[in-house]
């Protein structure tokens, strides 16, 4: 844990390209479920 204290003003810098990073992981992450989601739908009419 030190290392975070360590690097603090780093991440604190750069906050913003962490934050369009993590949004950027989490609509990848939700893209993901899509497909399968459209699939069982499918073969829930059929």
């Amino acid at each position: 844990m030190k290392i975070f204290k360590d690097l603090w003003w780093f991440f604190k810098a750069e906050r913003k390209g962490y934050g369009v990073g993590l949004l950027a992981l989490f609509i990848v992450s939700l893209t993901h479920l899509i497909p399968p989601l459209i699939i069982g739908k499918l073969l829930t009419i059929l």
